[in-house]
């Protein structure tokens, strides 16, 4: 409060895409900013509050935080896990999107490992292609989401992630088929 920085609902630290307050020299990152308190979306704030305050030393354009990447796992029983847009938010924001499933069911590895309850989903811009979300329920949730985590820093698209080859039997080649259904057939 004494050095004039602005606090938001709840006592929050008021921050811009730069992890900046409203006094431009001040950063702040983490829970104290009640921007998706979870650790890794702390930690990557954290490292962009420090490069930008070195930056902003050496008179340099600042970066800012993208978070596209929002990513969320629960280790339950089947795991679940969810990176980017949501239909629904995509909708709430006016993009038109493609959506493709693929269930563990009919999965080479998950019938070998005896363990084919859930599924993946793949959503993508509807013009573009572009990787936009994805979510898994089922095995190993929490590890598969990773491959539409980097596919999504590198705006990839379902074409793209099509065309990565996957070793077999793998859990993580069941993001090939989803990802064929939304790649333009030639």
């Amino acid at each position: 409060m004494e050095a004039g920085v602005g606090v938001g609902r709840g006592g929050t630290v008021t921050v811009s895409s730069t992890m900046q307050t409203s006094q431009p020299h001040i950063f702040a990152s983490g829970d104290v900013t009640g921007l998706h308190e979870i650790v890794h979306i702390a930690i990557q704030q954290g490292e962009i509050a420090a490069r930008n305050a070195k930056k902003l030393l050496d008179g340099k354009a600042l970066e800012a935080i993208d978070y596209r990447l929002k990513l969320f796992a629960m280790f339950s029983e089947p795991q679940l896990a969810v990176v980017g847009l949501t239909e629904r938010e995509a909708e709430e924001q006016g993009i038109a999107v493609r959506v493709a499933r693929y269930a563990f069911h009919d999965h080479g590895k998950s019938m070998v490992r005896g363990d084919v309850e859930g599924f993946v989903k793949l959503i993508v811009e509807a013009r573009s292609g572009e990787i936009l979300g994805g979510a898994v329920v089922g095995p190993e949730a929490s590890e598969l989401i990773h491959e539409i985590v980097v596919a999504m820093h590198f705006h990839a698209t379902a074409d793209v992630l099509s065309k990565i080859p996957h070793y077999h039997p793998t859990l993580s080649e069941i993001w090939t088929y989803p990802a064929e259904e939304l790649a333009p057939r030639p």
